[in-house]
């Protein structure tokens, strides 16, 4: 008996991804793991994640690690029929869901980490003495207690899933229950970083770009996932609300700047006149 014929038979799943939605999967792929570089080097090229919500930011990794969860409990078989699949290739067009969001979640994750690097404040002092371990635990206890839960909820479904079989009812309850955390999250994870954005009056650090990006991707995603790749509603509808608040984000970064921008000109006319009389 070879090793292939110990696995189910599961290549039936790989079949029904239109060549069109394929091309549109690969497209926001693309789109949603560049979406997140601006902010990268914004942050690096003015040195603070001075404007960005720490709640925010970590809120909305962890609903990113929710999705993936979501979409390994409730599509095991996709991953169980590799071996039989033939190759690769076959199976890549079911596997887009996954693959996309594990992407988008993971290089996210690296802004979540460049808070404790990158310090909040707007200008930094050359002297200014680097934060204790109890100063950094203290400020970014969110960020280092992110990661700990993540891993409890993998060791939980994998637990569950060894148990029981990772086709059983257990297994696609944990997949609905993290798509329902992350639907949940959306309505408060953009709200910290609104109420930053109002009280600064600036964008600050936060990327626009990435904005731009962001909110029509998320519409486009949710047509992809829901008609296209035809996924449960727990996977989808976090995108969409997460695009609804991140289109009202970006009018408020607009507003802000565009404001600031006006003001910045009137102070010139100002100098410029005051220049004039002296």
């Amino acid at each position: 008996m070879a090793l292939i014929d110990l696995f189910p038979d599961y290549s039936n799943v790989y079949s029904g991804s239109g060549f069109g939605w394929i091309i549109v999967g690969l497209i926001i792929l693309i789109g949603s793991v560049g979406s997140v570089i601006p902010q990268i080097i914004l942050i690096i090229k003015k040195r603070s994640s001075y404007g960005l919500s720490m709640f925010s930011t970590v809120l909305t990794n962890f609903g990113q690690f929710s999705i993936v969860t979501n979409v390994v409990a409730l599509h095991s078989e996709q991953f169980a029929g590799l071996p039989h699949s033939g190759s690769i290739f076959i199976a890549i067009p079911r596997l887009l869901t996954f693959i996309n969001n594990f992407f988008f979640c993971a290089i996210y994750m690296v802004i979540v980490f460049m808070l404790i690097v990158f310090s909040p404040k707007r200008y930094i002092s050359v002297n200014e003495a680097p934060l204790s371990w109890a100063k950094i635990v203290s400020q970014y206890w969110l960020v280092i207690v992110y990661p700990i839960i993540a891993i409890i909820i993998f060791s939980l479904f994998c637990l569950v899933g060894t148990q029981h079989g990772f086709y059983d009812d257990s297994v696609h309850n944990i997949g609905k229950t993290m798509g329902t955390v992350s639907s949940l999250l959306v309505f408060i994870q953009y709200l910290p970083q609104m109420i930053t954005t109002y009280k600064l009056k600036d964008s600050g650090s936060l990327s626009m770009t990435m904005l731009i990006i962001q909110a029509p991707g998320g519409i486009v995603n949710t047509l992809f996932l829901a008609i296209g790749q035809k996924e449960n509603f727990t996977t989808w509808i976090s995108f969409l609300l997460a695009s609804i608040q991140q289109f009202i984000l970006l009018g408020m970064c607009v507003f802000y700047n565009c404001q600031k921008s006006s003001q910045n000109s009137m102070t010139e006319e100002l100098l410029s006149t005051s220049d004039i009389y002296t």
